[in-house]
C-alpha cells in the first residue's frame, strides 16, 4: 500500500483483513462482517489500530481518502465488534454504510499491531491528527460518531 492509497499514514505497516463487505442489506452486512471477524488476523492480533476502508476515495474538505474510520482496541478486532455487529448494521449506520458500498465500493479493513512503548490509544490519536492535517477534517465515520 502506498501513502496515497487508502492508508495515508503508516500505510506500509497495515495488514488488510481477508474479505470485504459488499452487502445490499443490513442482514447481509451482519453476515459478511461476522465472517470477516472470524478470520485469523481479526481474532489473533491484539493491541491494534485499525482502519475501515472504501474501495474508492471519498472526497474530503481537502483531497480525498479511502479511510472511513480510524479506531483502536487493546484486544482484537473480533472482540471489539462481535457484540455490536447488529448495531453497526442498523438504522442510520446501515444508511451510511449502504451508501458507501453503493457509491464507493466494498468496505475492507486494515490493522496494525502496536508495540510498546506506543499504545493503541496514542497510535489512534496520531493517525487522527495526521488525517486531520491532510484533509482538514476527521474521517467520515469518526466525525459521525463524535
Amino acid at each position: 500500500m502506498s501513502m496515497k492509497d487508502s492508508c495515508e499514514v503508516l500505510g506500509k505497516d497495515f495488514e488488510r483483513l481477508p474479505g470485504e463487505i459488499t452487502a445490499g442489506s443490513p442482514a447481509e452486512f451482519v453476515e459478511q462482517f461476522k465472517a470477516l471477524l472470524d478470520t485469523a488476523p481479526a481474532r489473533e492480533y491484539r493491541g491494534i489500530v485499525y482502519l475501515w476502508l472504501s474501495e474508492r476515495p471519498i472526497p474530503r474538505v481537502k483531497g480525498s481518502s479511502k479511510i472511513l474510520y480510524i479506531g483502536k482496541t487493546d484486544g482484537c478486532m473480533s472482540d471489539r465488534y462481535r457484540r455490536y455487529v447488529d448495531t453497526v448494521a442498523s438504522g442510520k449506520n446501515w444508511d451510511r454504510y449502504g451508501y458507501v458500498i453503493k457509491k464507493y465500493g466494498p468496505i475492507t479493513f486494515a490493522i496494525k499491531s502496536i508495540v510498546a512503548p506506543q499504545t493503541p490509544k496514542k497510535a489512534e490519536g496520531q493517525l487522527l491528527e495526521e488525517y486531520f492535517k491532510a484533509h482538514l477534517e476527521y474521517p467520515p465515520v469518526n466525525k459521525a460518531s463524535s
